[in-house]
Order: structure tokens, then sequence, then C-alpha cells
């Protein structure tokens, strides 16, 4: 799933992947490019502020999707300082498995 979003500091807009403009500037054009209802997101917080910056983020994404009409469902995992300190490694396979099987 990709999001473009419009009201771009840069002044060049919203652009597609193939570069072409979707939205003026200061428009807050939100479009998704996917059709799936739904999705699955691994959220990986780690240590530090990691998990605030997380936190909201998935507050303003399932506000995002309300709007949009989709549901995202979360799973967080340990990575970083947080999985050394849950299971003794940065990454841990449980991890990585959610994060492949995400969407």
């Amino acid at each position: 799933m990709a999001f473009v979003v419009g009201g771009c500091r840069s002044g060049l807009g919203a652009r597609t992947s193939a570069g072409k403009a979707t939205a003026r500037r200061g428009s807050g054009v939100l479009m998704a490019t996917s059709r799936k209802d739904s999705y699955s997101i691994t959220t990986l917080p780690g240590d530090g502020i990691g998990p605030e910056i997380i936190s909201v983020t998935t507050d303003i994404l399932k506000e995002v999707g309300k709007r949009y009409d989709f549901s995202m469902d979360f799973t967080e995992c340990p990575f970083g300082g947080a999985g050394l300190d849950a299971v003794g490694e940065p990454l841990p396979d449980e991890t990585l498995a959610s994060c492949k099987n995400a969407d």
C-alpha cells in the first residue's frame, strides 16, 4: 500500500511513483493507491522516543482509515534495544517474521 499526501513544503505537491503531480501545494489531498479493505501493519517502536512516536502515528493512521473507509491491524514487536531487553537480540526472529507477513 502506498499513500500520496499533498501539501508538500517543497512546492512540488504530491507525486505518483511515475512522477506525475497529483495535487497542488497546500491542497492536503490523500490518495490510497490500493483497494484492500484491511491492512496488517507491524510497528517497531524500539526504544528512546520510538514508542511515543509510534503511538501517535498509529492514532493518526487509524483516523485516516476511518476517513477513507479501510482498517489497519497493528502488531507491535520488539526491536533494537527493546529486542535486546526482551530476548537478547536486536531483531528477534518473531519480529522479522511479523514484518515479512505484514502488508
